[in-house]
């Protein structure tokens, strides 16, 4: 587990290998029948694997069967990974941890790596400015911005909340060592213009002191003074990225475009297409022809360069749209039950950090639509739901 957490941010193809092997090994573990019965009296087991389920029903009704096995290829690790997690024996928060932290240091790496590419293109004078982060992501993964803001503020807010939680066992050089990782990571937020991301380091700060004044009662200077200088360096990067070189939004990849103008045309032909049939607005139109409809309004809405290339860029919309009402309720129930239960039955706030910036990411980003999105989502909440949520059963 600590090589798939590691590997995720680096290699889509070796990090596909390791979980295919993880599963095989699966077969040699003791009391496997066991377990495997165990999981299936587990009734968020069912909500999980709903979430792959509803694209096998979507078959039923859809017409590019060629798309829609391309999307179940891509989305098998909501079927997989919750089983293969499930399936093993409870983790402590030790080993947690270290495997959170495992996937915070690929991040740092891939980081350190790009700065230590662009000191040798930029500073000794081999290039006149920075090298576009997207270009240089492109080069060593296939990976895009979006996502790597999605996963370097998981690194960061995970690895500020463990050392939080043992601050007082941890070697005062790790501490060092972590908050010069956690500042490093947040620079390279700021420079590749992960906007979303930076709303979510703003509204993580405001829910910590909130934590700390409301219901801990604390109100130590020190804790108050650094919460609001990272308000106010948040506050400023996120309404003012005028940094050098860097991906502004999602859509630079079409720059001749306006944002809002794409976000409205998104919403409505979402909203056409929801509303052409009952048929369409309760189930959808099926796994594997939202592009063509979406395409197609596109084309409607003088948009055509963009038919076959750019999605809803919503996990909401574009699960409403391929499976309807039913397949966005199915989503957000297996959302929004876990979220509930990581704060007021289990307290794990790890996985409330993990849950906010997927609910929020969602909200930009077509999360589930791609195999990076798909694997964070499915091996990190299948971890921290079964090894901390459901520690002890859940009436």
């Amino acid at each position: 587990m600590i090589c798939i957490a590691f590997t995720l941010p680096l290699h889509t193809q070796l990090n596909s290998i390791l979980i295919i092997s993880f599963c095989l090994s699966l077969f040699f573990q003791k009391k496997l029948k066991k377990r495997f019965t165990n999981l299936l009296d587990n009734q968020f087991f069912y909500l999980f694997i709903s979430l792959y389920l509803i694209q096998l029903i979507g078959l039923v009704y859809t017409t590019n069967f060629h798309d829609a096995l391309y999307k179940l290829e891509t989305k098998l690790s909501l079927l997989i990974l919750p089983i293969a997690l499930g399936v093993l024996p409870k983790l402590n928060n030790k080993q947690i941890h270290i495997i959170v932290a495992s996937f915070a240091l690929s991040c740092l790496l891939t980081t350190l790596y790009y700065f230590i590419i662009t000191t040798q293109t930029f500073w000794l004078g081999q290039a006149p400015s920075f090298p576009e982060s997207s270009a240089f992501l492109k080069s060593i993964s296939p990976i895009g911005t979006v996502y790597v803001g999605m996963y370097n503020i998981f690194a960061i807010f995970s690895i500020l909340y463990i050392l939080l939680k043992d601050w007082k066992h941890i070697p005062v050089f790790i501490k060092l060592l972590s908050i010069t990782g956690i500042l490093t990571l947040y620079a390279f937020v700021i420079l590749i213009g992960a906007r979303t991301a930076l709303y979510i380091s703003f509204l993580f700060v405001v829910i910590y002191l909130a934590y700390n004044f409301y219901l801990s009662k604390n109100y130590d200077l020190t804790t108050v003074l650094l919460a609001l200088v990272s308000l106010t360096l948040t506050g400023y990067f996120a309404y003012k990225n005028d940094i050098n070189n860097k991906v502004t939004s999602v859509f630079d990849a079409k720059p001749e475009y306006n944002t809002l103008d794409l976000r409205m045309v998104q919403w409505g032909c979402a909203a056409k297409i929801l509303l052409e049939s009952n048929h369409s607005l309760f189930f959808g139109v099926g796994t594997g022809d939202v592009q063509k409809h979406i395409g197609d309004c596109y084309v409607n809405q003088n948009y055509g360069s963009l038919k076959d290339s750019f999605n809803a860029h919503n996990e909401y919309i574009e699960e409403a749209l391929r499976h309807g009402l039913i397949g966005l309720f199915v989503f957000l129930s297996a959302l929004l039950i876990p979220f509930y239960l990581s704060i007021y039955e289990r307290r794990s706030y790890l996985y409330f950090l993990f849950l906010l910036i997927f609910i929020i990411w969602s909200f930009t980003e077509s999360t589930l639509s791609t195999q990076k999105g798909t694997v964070f989502y499915a091996f990190f909440n299948s971890l921290l739901f079964f090894h901390f949520v459901n520690k002890h059963k859940t009436k």
